[in-house]
């Protein structure tokens, strides 16, 4: 009689794989999630940026800022098309420090009249 060859993966080596497959999930989710936490940041500074252009242009039609911060006063008086998807952004009328702010949780992202951009001690950089 032949021996017949191994047909299937035993229990053993499933287990060893699917071990190896977890280690390296727990290496590269740490460094994934916060790629995606540094990204969203970038999408608040990009859109406070834009706040700040629409609040200059803004003050020089009317000569004041915007103060009514819903987003849907933003988008039509400042002539922008931001989404909240993930931040809460609103307009302000409090310069210089502040024309524009994201808020998620919190975490704050202020923008200032000059373009500074400061954040709260739970932003990321």
């Amino acid at each position: 009689m032949i021996p017949r060859e191994k047909e299937a993966f035993t229990m053993t080596e499933l287990v060893i794989v699917v071990m190896v497959m977890g280690i390296l999930v727990s290496i590269a989710l740490p460094s994934f999630l916060r790629s995606a936490t540094v990204s969203r940041a970038r999408d608040a500074k990009s859109a406070l940026s834009l706040i700040q252009a629409g609040q200059k242009i803004y003050y020089n039609r009317t000569k004041t800022y915007l103060s009514d911060g819903s987003i849907t006063n933003i988008n039509s008086n400042l002539g922008l098309d931001l989404r909240e998807s993930y931040w809460d952004y609103s307009a302000n009328n409090a310069p210089p420090n502040n024309v524009g702010t994201a808020t998620r949780g919190t975490c704050t992202y202020t923008i200032s009249v000059a373009g500074v951009i400061t954040g709260t001690a739970s932003c990321p950089e």
